[in-house]
């Protein structure tokens, strides 16, 4: 969309059009989504707090619109992602902090971009963080199930 919006003349820059997306898809002010989305340009410097008190502040408790959804899980998977790598060892709390980012891009993937079984088809452990390897390893150690302790939702 982006390249399109830039590509049709429609559009004079990539901020013209994220406020487009905006005022399309988010309650309120687009220039309060905007500043929120930029927070998310890149998931390896995405500062946690500041992005989720925005969100909040913008958002509340709204559960309907999958796109603030996303925004949701991925501040969960920066979270749990965050609390993984600063752990040492595979204890409990490591690995609990593994399988809520697994299970946070699960609901990610399947409720959000709805890709239901799709996601098995696009390789859901694509792009996965550096500690995942490891993880892997500790959970087959240790005896956790093979799906890779995501936990499923009833």
């Amino acid at each position: 969309a982006l390249l399109g919006g830039l590509a049709s003349g429609r559009f004079s820059s990539a901020e013209a059009i994220l406020r487009c997306y905006a005022e399309r898809h988010f309650p309120g002010n687009p220039d309060d989504w905007c500043e929120l989305m930029l927070h998310f340009r890149n998931y390896e410097s995405l500062d946690l707090q500041p992005a989720r008190r925005l969100l909040e502040k913008l958002a509340g408790t709204r559960t309907e619109n999958r796109r603030i959804e996303a925004f949701r899980e991925t501040l969960n998977m920066r979270q749990h992602d965050l609390a993984v790598r600063a752990a040492g060892t595979w204890d409990a709390d490591r690995l609990a902090h593994a399988r809520a980012y697994l299970t946070a891009k699960e609901r990610l993937w399947g409720r959000c971009y709805r890709m239901g079984l799709g996601m098995h088809i696009f390789k859901f452990d694509w792009q996965m963080p550096e500690w995942y390897r490891a993880y892997s390893e500790a959970t087959r150690v240790q005896g956790v199930a093979a799906s890779g302790g995501i936990e499923r939702e009833a």
